[in-house]
């Protein structure tokens, strides 16, 4: 929690509700697809406001492309705050680090991020 607050804190992660209509379509998704609420929010939200999503379950990014919705993963967020200087590199590794012990992340994809980043500091 203390990584959200710090982003909310230098104003690089922006908090906002759903209004009652929003609510209700986020709610209504979740009856429809094989999501959890946060996932069926943030669609609505990139839907209704046309703001980038982060999502990183399969069904929630499957939706996301067939409304033609811009969308990343928090990876990739991660790597984007690295590459913008918000975070340093032991940071992103330690949050990595911290993301695979709450998600499956292939060792592939961490094994990429972490070229990439390499690149970036060449």
């Amino acid at each position: 929690m203390l990584e959200i607050e710090k982003g909310v804190n230098q104003s690089w992660i922006q908090l906002v509700n759903l209004n009652q209509e929003e609510m209700r379509q986020a709610r209504s998704l979740t009856d429809e697809a094989r999501i959890g609420l946060g996932e069926a929010e943030a669609l609505v939200l990139a839907k209704s406001r046309n703001v980038l999503a982060v999502l990183d379950d399969k069904e929630a990014r499957a939706i996301a492309k067939s409304w033609n919705l811009e969308y990343t993963s928090t990876l990739m967020v991660l790597y984007e705050a690295f590459v913008k200087e918000l975070i340093g590199y032991d940071e992103l590794v330690e949050d990595l680090a911290k993301l695979t012990r709450i998600m499956w992340i292939s060792t592939d994809v961490i094994i990429e991020i972490i070229r990439r980043v390499k690149e970036v500091k060449k």
